[in-house]
Protein backbone atom coordinates (compact mmCIF):
# COMPACT_ATOMS: atom_id res chain seq x y z
CA UNK A 1 0.00 0.00 0.00
CA UNK A 2 3.00 2.17 0.73
CA UNK A 3 4.13 2.19 -2.95
CA UNK A 4 0.63 4.22 -4.87
CA UNK A 5 0.45 0.74 -6.93
CA UNK A 6 -2.77 2.02 -9.52
CA UNK A 7 -3.83 -1.44 -11.28
CA UNK A 8 -3.39 -3.14 -7.69
CA UNK A 9 -5.64 -0.20 -6.08
CA UNK A 10 -8.00 -0.23 -9.05
CA UNK A 11 -7.76 -4.35 -8.62
CA UNK A 12 -9.32 -3.80 -5.30
CA UNK A 13 -11.82 -1.25 -5.98
CA UNK A 14 -13.12 -3.09 -8.93
CA UNK A 15 -15.55 -5.48 -6.65
CA UNK A 16 -15.57 -7.49 -3.76
CA UNK A 17 -15.94 -11.17 -3.84
CA UNK A 18 -17.22 -13.33 -0.70
CA UNK A 19 -13.31 -14.80 -1.05
CA UNK A 20 -11.60 -11.51 -0.10
CA UNK A 21 -9.93 -10.89 2.99
CA UNK A 22 -11.88 -8.29 4.79
CA UNK A 23 -8.54 -6.98 6.64
CA UNK A 24 -7.40 -6.06 3.41
CA UNK A 25 -10.19 -4.65 1.95
CA UNK A 26 -10.51 -2.22 5.37
CA UNK A 27 -6.90 -1.18 5.20
CA UNK A 28 -7.47 -0.74 1.13
CA UNK A 29 -10.35 1.78 2.35
CA UNK A 30 -8.34 3.65 4.96
CA UNK A 31 -5.22 4.11 2.02
CA UNK A 32 -8.00 5.39 -0.87
CA UNK A 33 -9.62 7.55 1.61
CA UNK A 34 -6.11 9.18 2.56
CA UNK A 35 -5.54 9.42 -1.41
CA UNK A 36 -8.38 11.33 -1.52
CA UNK A 37 -10.01 7.87 -3.78
CA UNK A 38 -13.62 8.24 -2.20
CA UNK A 39 -15.82 6.95 -4.77
CA UNK A 40 -13.10 3.50 -4.71
CA UNK A 41 -13.53 3.42 -0.94
CA UNK A 42 -17.30 3.85 -0.84
CA UNK A 43 -17.36 0.81 -3.04
CA UNK A 44 -15.95 -1.31 -0.82
CA UNK A 45 -17.32 -0.18 1.75
CA UNK A 46 -20.77 -1.05 0.46
CA UNK A 47 -19.13 -4.44 -0.41
CA UNK A 48 -18.35 -5.26 2.76
CA UNK A 49 -21.98 -4.40 4.38
CA UNK A 50 -20.52 -0.99 6.00
CA UNK A 51 -23.44 0.76 4.59
CA UNK A 52 -23.64 3.69 7.34
CA UNK A 53 -19.96 4.40 7.19
CA UNK A 54 -20.22 4.62 2.73
CA UNK A 55 -23.12 6.71 2.94
CA UNK A 56 -21.80 8.82 5.90
CA UNK A 57 -18.66 9.82 3.52
CA UNK A 58 -21.02 9.43 0.41
CA UNK A 59 -22.78 12.92 2.21
CA UNK A 60 -18.99 14.27 3.43
CA UNK A 61 -16.93 14.48 0.05
CA UNK A 62 -19.81 14.15 -2.22
CA UNK A 63 -19.44 10.74 -3.85
CA UNK A 64 -21.11 10.70 -6.89
CA UNK A 65 -23.68 7.42 -6.78
CA UNK A 66 -24.36 5.29 -9.27
CA UNK A 67 -27.80 3.67 -9.21
CA UNK A 68 -26.31 0.14 -8.20
CA UNK A 69 -24.46 1.63 -5.85
CA UNK A 70 -28.01 2.90 -4.55
CA UNK A 71 -29.52 -0.36 -5.09
CA UNK A 72 -26.87 -2.09 -2.71
CA UNK A 73 -27.18 0.84 0.29
CA UNK A 74 -30.85 0.20 0.47
CA UNK A 75 -31.83 -2.39 2.86
CA UNK A 76 -34.93 -4.67 2.08
CA UNK A 77 -38.20 -4.11 2.98
CA UNK A 78 -39.26 -5.26 6.69
CA UNK A 79 -42.38 -6.03 8.70
CA UNK A 80 -40.06 -5.12 12.09
CA UNK A 81 -40.88 -1.26 12.70
CA UNK A 82 -37.73 -0.09 13.64
CA UNK A 83 -36.50 -1.49 10.61
CA UNK A 84 -38.82 -0.14 8.52
CA UNK A 85 -37.87 3.23 10.34
CA UNK A 86 -34.43 2.93 9.34
CA UNK A 87 -35.12 2.29 5.55
CA UNK A 88 -37.28 4.95 5.66
CA UNK A 89 -34.22 7.01 6.69
CA UNK A 90 -31.77 5.52 4.87
CA UNK A 91 -34.30 5.89 1.82
CA UNK A 92 -34.30 9.87 2.64
CA UNK A 93 -30.65 10.43 3.03
CA UNK A 94 -30.14 8.58 0.00
CA UNK A 95 -32.40 10.49 -2.34
CA UNK A 96 -31.48 13.87 -0.96
CA UNK A 97 -27.98 12.88 -1.80
CA UNK A 98 -29.12 11.92 -5.28
CA UNK A 99 -31.45 14.79 -5.63
CA UNK A 100 -28.67 17.23 -4.86
CA UNK A 101 -26.23 15.89 -7.57
CA UNK A 102 -28.97 16.15 -10.17
CA UNK A 103 -29.86 12.59 -10.78
CA UNK A 104 -33.61 13.41 -10.50
CA UNK A 105 -35.52 10.65 -12.26
CA UNK A 106 -33.12 8.28 -9.59
CA UNK A 107 -34.09 10.39 -7.35
CA UNK A 108 -37.47 10.44 -8.37
CA UNK A 109 -37.00 6.70 -7.85
CA UNK A 110 -36.22 6.62 -4.41
CA UNK A 111 -38.51 9.21 -3.23
CA UNK A 112 -41.46 6.61 -4.59
CA UNK A 113 -39.43 3.78 -2.75
CA UNK A 114 -39.90 5.75 0.70
CA UNK A 115 -43.55 6.54 -0.05
CA UNK A 116 -42.92 10.30 -0.69
CA UNK A 117 -44.78 10.27 -3.90
CA UNK A 118 -45.01 14.57 -4.12
CA UNK A 119 -41.31 14.85 -3.23
CA UNK A 120 -40.86 12.07 -6.40
CA UNK A 121 -42.96 13.95 -9.15
CA UNK A 122 -40.88 17.32 -7.73
CA UNK A 123 -37.93 15.41 -9.08
CA UNK A 124 -39.05 14.40 -12.24
CA UNK A 125 -40.25 17.96 -12.98
CA UNK A 126 -36.99 19.02 -12.15
CA UNK A 127 -35.19 16.53 -14.65
CA UNK A 128 -37.69 17.99 -17.61
CA UNK A 129 -38.22 14.27 -18.98
CA UNK A 130 -41.83 14.88 -20.20
CA UNK A 131 -42.16 10.69 -20.67
CA UNK A 132 -41.12 10.30 -17.39
CA UNK A 133 -43.46 12.90 -15.86
CA UNK A 134 -46.39 11.43 -17.37
CA UNK A 135 -45.64 8.01 -16.61
CA UNK A 136 -45.15 8.63 -13.25
CA UNK A 137 -48.58 10.59 -12.89
CA UNK A 138 -50.61 7.84 -14.61
CA UNK A 139 -49.07 5.06 -12.30
CA UNK A 140 -49.57 7.63 -9.40
CA UNK A 141 -53.42 7.67 -9.84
Amino acid sequence: MKHNLGHMIEDVASGVTDGDDPDVLKSSVSFMMQNQQYEKAVEIMIGLNQLDEALAITEKYNVTLKEEMVTKLIPGASDIPQKKQERQDILMRVAKLVKRQGQFKLGAKIYTMANEKMKGIKCLLKSGDVKAIIGFASNAR
